[in-house]
């Protein structure tokens, strides 16, 4: 008891400290993702990203933007460091001649459906209208996955009231048992 003060105060200046080292150990692109790959957050984060990253790269390319300059200033546009990353890299083989569609596909960062939609951009000449459709399937994905966390959280939520409320009603009835039981 005469500690538990210092012991609550270094845990919590332990979990500071291990936040501030595993991002300086990893790295934006690792950090975020090992934020991915948490259930049920992880993908509605991905989703959000990818969807931000679409629009945008949508818009720059409707302004008649160079494909490689468009996506260089769309991943710089982004939070996400490992997809700007995927985006210069898919730029600089761009440049190199590689067609546009084939590096996606070789990209992890990119799930198959951009590519198909790079693919159909790339084949009707409508790379504005592909990306701003498949922002919107991520979009969708995103809001699927936050509808899910809000369905699984709020059962774990009610449980976890109901037995702090539990707890408190039974800490509070426990002097009175006992008094009864010593007075039998």
């Amino acid at each position: 008891v005469a500690y538990g003060l210092y012991i609550v105060g270094g845990g919590l200046a332990l979990a500071v400290a291990d936040v501030f080292v595993i991002r300086a150990a990893l790295g934006p692109r690792y950090l975020r993702r090992l934020i991915y790959q948490i259930p049920l957050v992880g993908g509605a984060l991905r989703y959000s990203a990818l969807m931000e990253y679409c629009h945008l790269l949508a818009v720059l390319i409707e302004s008649r933007m160079p494909l490689p300059d468009a996506l260089r200033y769309a991943g710089g546009g982004i939070r996400d460091a490992d997809l700007a990353a995927a985006s210069s890299q898919v730029a600089d083989d761009i440049v190199q001649g590689q067609p546009f569609a084939w590096t996606l596909s070789s990209m992890p960062q990119f799930p198959a459906v951009f590519g198909q939609f790079a693919k159909w951009g790339e084949r009707h000449n409508r790379f504005p209208e592909a990306f701003h459709a498949v922002g919107d399937v991520f979009e969708g994905r995103a809001r699927f996955q936050a509808s899910l966390i809000a369905w699984v959280v709020e059962p774990i939520l009610i449980f976890g009231i109901a037995v702090m409320t539990a707890s408190v009603i039974v800490a509070l009835f426990m002097p009175i048992i006992k008094l009864l039981n010593d007075l039998a």
